[in-house]
C-alpha cells in the first residue's frame, strides 16, 4: 500500500512549551508513505514569531526489520525565535541549514547555523556501540562572533572566534580528546587569543597543553591532573 498527496495541519492555538502549548502554527508537505518508506517533500513548518523550517525528510526501512532504518533530513531554518518556543530561551533569531543522515551503523550531521550575531559551522559523526566495539564520536567546526552573554545573562559580553575538533570513545571509562584555536577574539572588551589540546580518560585529565592571552596577560597550563603523581604546570 502507498498513501500519497498533499498534507496540511493547522494549529488553532499555538504557544510556548512552558505554557503547555505546541509551538507550531502549521505544517504542510507533499507526502508519500508506505509500509517501508516515508518521504516528506516541500516540507514547510511555520512557527510562532514567523519562524520557518523548510526542506525534506526521507525514511527507508531496513528490509530485514532488524534496525530502525535510514533517515535523511535536509532542512533550512529561517527567522526562528527560540523565545517563541520556550519563553526562558534567549530572545534571538536562528537561521541556517542542517543536513543529517543516520541509521543503525552511523549518524552524520552538517550544520551551518547563525544564532543572532553568532555563527556555527560544524560536522559530526556518531557510531553506536556494536558487539565489543564501543560507541565513538567525532566533530569539528568553527564558531564566529559567539557571545555567551546572549545565552547566560551573567556572562561577560564577548565576541569569540575559534576552530575546534574533538573525538571520543564512549566505553565504561570514556576517552575524549579536544583541540581548539582562538582567532582574534574579545571578552569584556579585552583582546583574547590562545589555543588548547586536552585529553580526558574517565575523571582524569591525562594531558593538557593550554595557552591563553587576555589583554597582555599570558596563562599556560601543561601536564596532567586527577591521579597520584600527576603534575600540572601553571605559568
Amino acid at each position: 500500500w502507498v498513501l500519497e498527496g498533499p498534507l496540511k495541519v493547522v494549529n488553532a492555538a499555538p504557544g510556548t512549551v512552558d505554557s503547555g502549548k505546541l509551538p507550531l502554527e502549521s505544517l504542510a508537505t507533499q507526502a508519500r508513505v508506505s509500509a517501508k518508506a516515508a518521504r516528506l517533500d516541500q516540507l514547510l513548518i511555520e512557527l510562532p514569531g514567523k519562524g520557518k523550517i523548510s526542506g525534506m525528510l526521507d525514511w527507508a526501512a531496513d528490509d530485514s526489520g532488524a534496525t530502525p532504518g535510514q533517515l535523511t533530513a535536509a532542512l533550512e531554518l529561517a527567522g526562528i525565535r527560540p523565545q517563541q518556543i520556550q519563553s526562558t530561551l534567549p530572545n534571538t533569531v536562528v537561521q541556517g541549514r542542517i543536513d543529517a543522515e543516520g541509521g543503525i551503523a552511523e549518524q552524520t550531521a552538517d550544520l551551518d547555523v547563525r544564532i543572532g550575531e553568532a555563527a556555527v559551522v560544524a560536522t559530526g559523526l556518531s557510531v553506536p556501540a556494536s558487539g565489543e566495539t564501543p560507541a565513538r564520536f567525532e566533530a569539528k567546526g568553527e564558531l564566529r562572533q559567539l557571545d555567551p552573554a546572549a545565552f547566560v545573562p551573567d556572562a561577560p559580553k564577548a565576541a569569540l572566534n575559534l576552530t575546534f575538533d574533538t573525538e571520543g570513545v564512549l566505553k565504561e571509562t570514556a576517552e575524549i580528546g579536544a583541540r581548539w584555536q582562538f582567532a582574534p577574539s574579545r571578552i569584556a572588551n579585552l583582546p583574547l587569543t590562545g589555543k588548547g589540546d586536552v585529553k580526558v580518560i574517565g575523571a582524569r585529565l591525562t594531558a593538557a597543553d593550554v595557552a591563553l592571552a587576555l589583554a597582555g596577560n599570558d596563562v599556560k597550563l601543561k601536564g596532567a591532573w586527577g591521579a597520584r603523581g600527576d603534575v600540572m604546570n601553571v605559568n
